[in-house]
């Protein structure tokens, strides 16, 4: 070997060594920021020793039908769920006004504003961006074929917009209800929901449940309800014998919204709010869009540049963070560079959260719906600058999910998929999600409930979930139990998919 050679030699070497230290020291002190360096440096995300070695490309667009899928089993009321029969038929009631209707949070049966609202609004946007990548496999009766001509996720989503629709009264005073139920009566039982609804004790989560409205100061709700309203109304069209009636509700929330600006929270502690500038400004930007009134979009640009928005996030884009969706629709509209370069520094925070197993653990309870949920707002971000780096980000979060990974517990091994009922790394799926519906128990002790969680499988359960992601592993590359009573892993929400959603349709409208 030449002088010369040895000299290129010695310091390749040098500098193969000074990154394995600096790595090393990195896993010691920051073990989330060495999945970054892999994003950035190997150009993929790191999977280590996995099941997807060498196996084909997911199959995104299965993945996005049966996440939609999954909103049909949330149908509360009598609205022909997949999953269960009529329930909850007085809602309102206690009230005098139809509060009927609309989607089941979780694994329980509360309507809790917030959580609702906002996870509509992000499902709305996804198709209002990316409608291409929504297929129509159903009809709206028990979420089943044939097809009908409209997108799957627009048949789930009009069951929601007919309860808004009905949950609003202008006809004097503006008020509007927001939730119906309270989680510590909800969760006094584990039934199926037709059983539920037979209590006659409401504290017990019996009919008729608990209602909550308000007048003013509810500006995160009003905010994101307004905008799902009008970014349906966009995808219907002006032909649609609705679309004026729901522009006119939009309309009506937004107002509302704007009465003594403040968050509300859910009652019961079941969901915190402090910020609400975000729902309403992405209210201004679907009314905007919808109806061309150049106010709307200076009334947006306030909103966003009102103290109360929040960018970058405290975590991410989720059904309390509407901030990036904001972000990115003002970069869309205006050009403004201050708001795509907003986006790159949400997109970096999210970065450094990658973990070396390939996903970001932002959180321990539901870990996986921020994965989605931040992948989703990185490939807005991807969207409008070109970022390679944003896409593989979401890439390797949603293949995580759907299978690409090492061995993370013994109920989760390599190739599992946290999406139940997709299993194409055949690494099986969860078999015990809680959810009292798809239990199916109509056991008002409990006893049954008690011997499944205690001996998981030896209780079957009536139904498979269907499409359902469930919470993930409740710390970095680890900890994930199959258990019906685990709702730190193992439960599912409205929102928790509504990230996963949006993520699948803006990769597949990307590829």
């Amino acid at each position: 070997m030449g002088t010369a050679s040895a000299i290129v030699f010695l310091s390749f070497a040098l500098v193969i060594a000074a990154f394995i230290f600096v790595s090393v020291r990195l896993l010691q002190e920051r073990p989330a920021f060495v999945g970054t360096l892999f994003l950035l440096f190997a150009g993929c995300s790191p999977q280590g020793d996995t099941a997807s070695s060498a196996q084909p490309p997911h199959n995104y667009a299965k993945a996005l039908q049966l996440a939609t899928f999954f909103y049909g089993a949330q149908r509360c009321g009598d609205n022909d769920s997949w999953l269960h029969a009529a329930c909850h038929e007085q809602d309102g009631s206690a009230d005098g006004v139809d509060l009927t209707g609309g989607w089941h949070d979780a694994g329980d049966y509360g309507k809790y504003g917030q959580n609702l609202s906002g996870a509509t609004a992000i499902l709305m946007h996804s198709y209002f961006r990316f409608g291409m990548a929504h297929a129509d496999h159903y009809s709206p009766e028990n979420s089943a074929p044939p097809s009908n001509g409209v997108p799957d996720i627009i048949d789930e989503l009009s069951y929601v917009v007919k309860y808004y629709r009905r949950a609003i009264d202008t006809s004097g005073t503006a008020k509007a209800w927001y939730q119906v139920g309270l989680a510590e009566y909800d969760h006094s039982t584990f039934v199926e929901p037709v059983t539920q609804s037979s209590i006659t004790v409401v504290v017990n989560g019996g009919q008729p449940r608990p209602v909550y409205s308000f007048t003013q100061s509810c500006s995160n709700y009003a905010g994101s309800a307004a905008a799902t309203l009008a970014f349906y109304a966009n995808a219907i069209g002006s032909g649609n014998a609705d679309y004026a009636a729901i522009v006119s509700k939009a309309v009506d929330y937004y107002n509302l919204g704007k009465v003594s600006p403040a968050a509300c929270a859910a009652q019961g502690g079941t969901y915190l709010a402090d910020n609400f500038a975000d729902d309403m400004a992405l209210a201004a930007i679907a009314l905007y869009h919808v109806t061309g009134t150049a106010t709307y979009l200076t009334e947006a640009i306030a909103w966003h540049d009102n103290s109360n928005f929040a960018m970058p996030t405290p975590n991410a884009l989720n059904s309390g963070y509407m901030d990036p969706i904001v972000s990115y629709e003002l970069y869309k509209i205006t050009g403004e560079e201050i708001y795509r370069q907003e986006l790159s520094e949400e997109f970096s925070n999210y970065a450094d959260q990658m973990t070396s197993c390939g996903y970001a653990h932002m959180q321990n309870w539901g870990s996986l719906s921020l994965a989605s949920s931040s992948s989703y707002a990185a490939l807005l971000y991807y969207e409008i600058s070109g970022d390679a780096n944003a896409k593989k980000y979401a890439k390797s979060n949603i293949d995580f999910i759907l299978g690409d990974h090492q061995k993370i517990s013994s109920d989760a091994p390599a190739g599992f998929s946290f999406l139940i009922g997709y299993n194409v790394r055949g690494g099986g799926y969860p078999l015990r999600p809680h959810h009292a519906a798809a239990f199916g128990s109509t056991d008002l002790s409990g006893d049954e409930f008690t011997a499944e969680q205690s001996n998981p499988g030896s209780v079957l359960f009536a139904h498979e979930l269907t499409g359902a992601l469930v919470g993930g592993p409740k710390s970095a590359c680890a900890d994930y139990d199959d258990n019906i009573g685990d709702f730190v892993a193992n439960e599912v929400a409205i929102d928790y998919n509504a990230g996963l959603v949006a993520a699948l349709a803006a990769i597949i409208a990307a590829e």
